[in-house]
């Protein structure tokens, strides 16, 4: 059950992440969560960002990242399933 809101948020795919987001038109990649942009980000990248700034992280291969920024939510939809579709 979800309540409250916010716009960050993770989930696992079954599939590869990095597929996924390369499928993103509206979604770029990115580490930053403070712009009005939509941002996916896979968790391959993740270890990399963290490690530069004296983390260490164990992500499940498969998670995603998402930041929802202040696009259409119809355009932003259409991109998620574009993104869905190439795990196919």
């Amino acid at each position: 059950h979800f309540s409250g809101a916010s716009g960050l948020f993770s989930f696992l795919l079954d599939g590869e992440p990095e597929r996924f987001c390369d499928a993103l038109e509206l979604f770029l990649l990115g580490v930053s969560w403070g712009g009005f942009e939509s941002l996916a980000l896979p968790s391959s990248v993740l270890p990399e960002v963290a490690r530069g700034k004296g983390v260490r992280l164990d992500l499940p291969r498969n998670l995603v990242r998402l930041s929802v920024g202040l696009e259409d939510p119809e355009d932003l939809w259409e991109d998620l399933q574009r993104g869905f579709a190439a795990l196919d």
